[in-house]
Formats: C-alpha cells, structure tokens, sequence
C-alpha cells in the first residue's frame, strides 16, 4: 500500500523547502495557494480552504490551535481540523505531487 504523508508530513517538506530554497519562500508567501498547488499538489486545493503563510519574526512566538473539536475523533477528522477539513492525507483528498518526498505515493 502506497504511504500518504500526513499534514505534518507535508508542512515539514514545505518547511524544510522555504529555508532552502529563496525563490519558494518569495512564492509561498506572495502566493500560497498558487505555490502549493504547483510544487506540491496535483488535484485542485478547494477553494473553500484558506491558506495563510507567515513569516516568524525572531522575536515571536507563533501557536497555531485546530479548530475546536469534542469528544473521540479519529485521526482523519484530526488532521482535517488542522488544514480547515481538509486532510490531505485522506482518501478525499488532493493527490500529492511531492518531488523531494521519502515516501512513494501513487
């Protein structure tokens, strides 16, 4: 069974890209939805989801809270709350087009 990154998974690589690579970080943060659906994702983002990218200055610190949740929830509605109900490491989601990825995703 081919391995689907989680959320984490991908921020990580998007991380780890935008302090590499000096021409990504300018499109991500000029254009996140633009940037991410070009470098990373092969299925259209829906619309409905928001994308913010921030840049950290030195002097802060940055918490980012799901949304509120109650009771059990499964591991998919978790990260669903983490990208607006949108997992995109669920069946329902955009297909990855990682190029640097560990994993093999089909």
């Amino acid at each position: 069974m081919p391995h689907i990154p989680t959320p984490e998974e991908i921020e990580r690589l998007i991380i780890e890209r935008a302090t590499t690579d000096p021409d990504f970080r300018a499109r991500l943060l000029a254009d996140p939805r633009g940037t991410l659906q070009s470098d990373f994702f092969s299925d259209p983002i829906p619309e409905q989801i928001r994308i913010t990218v921030l840049e950290q200055a030195p002097d802060e610190a940055m918490i980012v809270l799901p949304s509120a949740v109650g009771g059990d929830v499964t591991d998919s509605e978790l990260a669903g709350a983490a990208f607006g109900g949108w997992d995109p490491g669920g069946g329902t989601s955009p297909g990855c087009n990682v190029q640097s990825c560990q994993y093999s995703c089909t």
